[in-house]
């Protein structure tokens, strides 16, 4: 099935906002994140990587459309000084782009990887997002290979998506 809007379409990795080069948020903030060049103004959402450096200590980080309210829901989380941690989000946008609220003010570093195409989109069936259920497709701590230093292990995505596919969506865990 085509479809205009809603569509996936990947980018180069590119930085678009680090607080460690500018200047630290004060506390219970917002930093706006602006399109990048090359997203349409009415894209759904971005797919971006959020992280926090130095963290001051336990706190939390929402982002959502620049227009919009903050919702009570985070997209990452700290739970002590020093921490880097960092998180990888579908964000929905406007033609202003998101925010990234930071609850005690700590660095927010944001990286895009792709968007989600709005109404102005061409019909097609690339990038076309095709759920599936969910699937334990390995787990090292029962009885599989483990992963050691440097290290790498395959994963069959076939089992789940039939055959070839251009990207998957998919939560590892450490």
């Amino acid at each position: 099935v085509a479809a205009g809007a809603g569509r996936f379409v990947p980018m180069a990795p590119a930085r678009l906002l680090d607080t460690r080069t500018t200047a630290r948020p004060s506390p219970v903030t917002a930093v706006s994140v602006a399109l990048p060049a090359g997203v349409p103004t009415d894209a759904m959402a971005l797919a971006v990587g959020i992280t926090t450096a130095d963290a001051g200590g336990p706190g939390f980080f929402s982002a959502y459309p620049a227009g919009a309210a903050r919702p009570n829901t985070s997209v990452l989380n700290t739970s002590a000084a020093g921490q880097t941690v960092a998180v990888t989000a579908i964000v929905p946008v406007d033609a202003a782009g998101l925010q990234v609220f930071t609850q005690n003010g700590d660095h927010v570093i944001v990286d895009v990887f792709g968007y989600f195409t709005g109404a102005s989109a061409p019909t097609s069936t690339e990038g076309m997002f095709v759920p599936s259920t969910q699937t334990r497709l390995i787990d090292t701590r029962t009885g599989a290979v483990p992963i050691y230093t440097g290290g790498s292990v395959p994963v069959d995505h076939a089992k789940v998506t039939g055959g070839s596919v251009s990207a998957i969506v998919a939560n590892f865990t450490a």
